[in-house]
Order: C-alpha cells, then sequence, then structure tokens
C-alpha cells in the first residue's frame, strides 16, 4: 500500500510540475524575441517595453523600474580605443588602452531622481572578461564633455552626456557595453565592430 501512494503522489506531482510548466511557457508566448518588433533590428520598437537584445552604437536604450514603467534612456553616442584625452600622469599600463564611452541619459522619471554611478558600468570583452571603469579624468583637457567621475542624479526632464573610461588590453577585442545598478543588467551597446 505504501508504494502505491508514492507512486501516486510522484506521478501527481510529475502531472502537476508540467502543467505548470506549460501554463507558463503558454502565458509568456507573446514575449519571445522572435515575436518582438525590435527582434530582428537592433531599435526598440517606439512604446515598446523590451530593449535590443544587441543595441549598435547610437542606438536609444530605455531604462526600466522594477514595475515596468520607463524613467529614463541611455544612447552610447560614440567609442574610442586608445582614448588620448586623459590628465597628464595618468597614461596606462604598458600594454593596456584607454576605451573612453561617450554616454547621453535622459531622466523622464515622475518621482524621485535616476542615480547614475560611473561604478554602475561594465566592459565585457571578447573572452567574456568583465572590466570595471578605469581612474581616469580629462578634466585640464579643456573638453565639453568630461570623465563620470561622482554619483549623478537627474530628476525627470534632465539630462546629461558624459565619458565612461575602461583600461583593457591593447587590441582586445570587445563585446558590450553594460549597466546594471542595484537589480538591473542593461545592454547599452554591442561593440563587436569596434
Amino acid at each position: 500500500m505504501r508504494k502505491v501512494l508514492v507512486a501516486l503522489f510522484a506521478m501527481l506531482f510529475m502531472m502537476g510540475g508540467s502543467a505548470g510548466f506549460v501554463a507558463a511557457q503558454s502565458g509568456t508566448a507573446g514575449a519571445t524575441p522572435e515575436a518582438s518588433p525590435a527582434a530582428n533590428g537592433s531599435e526598440a520598437a517606439a512604446g515598446s517595453d523590451t530593449n535590443p537584445v544587441d543595441p549598435a552604437i547610437g542606438d536609444t536604450v530605455t531604462l526600466f523600474a522594477v514595475n515596468g514603467a520607463a524613467v529614463g534612456t541611455m544612447t552610447v553616442t560614440d567609442a574610442e580605443r586608445d582614448w588620448q584625452g586623459f590628465d597628464e600622469y595618468q597614461e596606462p599600463e604598458n600594454g593596456t588602452e584607454f576605451v573612453a564611452f561617450t554616454i547621453q541619459v535622459e531622466s523622464t522619471t515622475s518621482r524621485g531622481s535616476m542615480d547614475i554611478s560611473p561604478y554602475d558600468f561594465g566592459l565585457q570583452d571578447g573572452q567574456s572578461f568583465f572590466w570595471s571603469t578605469a581612474y581616469a579624468t580629462n578634466e585640464d583637457s579643456g573638453d565639453e564633455v568630461q570623465v563620470l567621475r561622482d554619483e549623478l542624479n537627474l530628476a525627470g526632464g534632465e539630462t546629461a552626456e558624459f565619458l565612461i573610461v575602461f583600461q583593457v588590453y591593447q587590441d582586445q577585442p570587445l563585446q558590450h557595453l553594460f549597466w546594471s545598478p542595484d537589480d538591473h543588467l542593461v545592454t547599452l551597446a554591442d561593440l563587436s565592430d569596434i
């Protein structure tokens, strides 16, 4: 009798698990990347609640709150390998180079502010190593766009443009630029062509 009950419970468990899996799959059928209007291009469709998988430099990426509301946009407008705009005495170590990204941000949040820290950006190279931002400034360069060194707080309607700099091995292939504050991981740009 005991074996029959164990077998019955096991069968019910397997059937219940399969039904839950089928329900979960059917509930997301319209959200697959193939069904998304932006899946075949690099730009997200207007009004879309998803971002492109591999946005190109120049594509705008929407930033979402946990509740799904759009709170801002971020665009990588330029990428420069072997960046030379750094201040005196900040040369990269031998065998490495600076890579600088120009980023434009617009806050569209209706409450509070959008907080951006230079330490929330990450660079994935061609071998999948993850690089944190480097210590480099361009305060003495006279350039209009400055390296982001401190946290930036943008209220709704405010915009900013800044540089993010990484130090990587010279000529190392690059893959992606990410922004990852708190529980987010946002792909900002596919870098395989630079």
